[in-house]
């Protein structure tokens, strides 16, 4: 999984890499809300890393 998503960034990067400012900030909001939620979706719950805490120190 981590390989794949190395490369589909990688490859992503590659093609929308430009010195075109107005492709730039046609770009620029739908990456940042695309960031962002990403970024939510690899955050993990409070309760599950309290729970593993818990459990290791067991």
């Amino acid at each position: 999984v981590v390989q794949s998503t190395f490369y589909t960034w990688y490859r992503l990067a590659d093609l929308i890499q430009t010195n075109n400012e107005f492709i730039i900030e046609k770009v620029k909001p739908d990456m940042e809300k695309l960031v962002d939620v990403l970024c939510t979706q690899c955050k993990l719950d409070s309760d599950h890393v309290r729970y593993s805490k818990t459990k290791f120190r067991m």
